[in-house]
């Protein structure tokens, strides 16, 4: 994503993220499409009736997620302190 882009952040109506801006996007990106990976990794291992590897990519994926929620916390706390990357409208 080019520096100064804004992203529209979904989940909060009326929030501009400028995602470049604020420490701690790029260290999401890497783990939420683990997460995505995983998941449908899960799902087939499933549907071919192979618990072992089912069971291996649910906690890969729950790892991933972890990793994800703290990197939403560090953007939280940065944003507290960098107000400037957040608007509203």
């Amino acid at each position: 994503m080019p520096p100064g882009q804004v992203v529209l952040h979904r989940g909060r109506p009326g929030l501009l993220l400028k995602a470049t801006g604020l420490p701690g996007y790029r260290e999401i990106e890497t783990p939420h499409a683990e997460v995505h990976r995983y998941a449908g990794e899960a799902i087939r291992a499933h549907g071919a009736e192979d618990i072992p590897t089912m069971l291996a990519n649910l906690v890969r994926m729950e790892q991933a997620s972890h990793r994800v929620t703290d990197g939403l916390e560090s953007m939280a706390a940065n944003g507290q302190h960098q107000p400037d990357v957040l608007c509203t409208h």
